[in-house]
């Protein structure tokens, strides 16, 4: 038995979700190196209205 908090465990299985499709999973590893090189750039489509920012919670895919 493993006890985590809530939010933690609710980030692992979006975590998951988002990496089950090879094809999700890919753009997002590439945008990951992008921001990692700081070539990312904030564009108006990549975060919805009204979207909660959460940093306390960062997530590695490695």
């Amino acid at each position: 038995m493993v006890i985590v908090p809530l939010a933690v465990y609710e980030a692992m299985k979006e975590t998951e979700h988002l990496l089950r499709s090879p094809s999700n999973s890919a753009a997002l590893r590439r945008s990951i190196v992008e921001l990692e090189a700081g070539d990312a750039q904030r564009t108006r489509g990549n975060r919805q209205a009204g979207a909660r920012r959460d940093r306390r919670l960062p997530l590695r895919l490695r």
